[in-house]
């Protein structure tokens, strides 16, 4: 019975409320930012001035992001921009604070379409830029997916419990 209460404890301290009010646990899924650029990664990684003038474009995409939410998101207080770098293909997510349950796979079609249109009216979001310092130019454009955006609005899975990875391939913590 004690540990019936233990687990039942900890599934709420790792358990969050989704924008349309159902619990998780273990795994939420975040209404992000991603832009995908094509960049060495070896840049990235050259120095600390580097990853420095990198970190910095990302928090200034950032509150430029903000300023487009307006009322519909928040950019994350909890989790900070991030970006992985694979085989020169760099990828920015900048996430929010809407959260929703784990059998959404992607963000609501209304709240998509509105940031979507909002990004495509704002030319400093269509024309997605960041900065690397020994990159030749060191603006480098985000690229342009199907339909000519350089900034999509994704769901981006994660673990509540943050030890714990998310596999992609099973969708779930493990």
């Amino acid at each position: 019975m004690a540990l019936l209460r233990v687990a039942a404890i900890l599934m709420f301290l790792t358990s969050r409320v989704t924008s349309d009010g159902q619990v998780t646990s273990g795994l939420e899924r975040r209404l992000s930012f991603k832009s995908e650029f094509d960049v060495r990664c070896e840049l990235i990684d050259y120095d600390n001035d580097s990853r420095r003038s990198l970190r910095t474009s990302i928090i200034r995409r950032k509150d430029q992001l903000q300023g487009l939410c307006e009322e519909d998101c928040m950019m994350s207080s909890t989790m900070d921009p991030f970006f992985e770098c694979t085989k020169d293909h760099l990828t920015v997510y900048w996430p929010t604070d809407n959260l929703y349950n784990t059998t959404s796979q992607s963000p609501p079609a209304t709240l998509s379409n509105k940031l979507k249109r909002k990004l495509s009216q704002s030319n400093v979001m269509k024309n997605m830029e960041i900065f690397i310092i020994f990159h030749s130019p060191p603006a480098i454009a985000a690229n342009k997916n199907s339909r000519g955006e350089s900034v999509d609005v994704v769901l981006y899975s994660t673990c509540v419990d943050q030890t714990k990875p998310y596999n992609v391939g099973s969708d779930q913590c493990t």
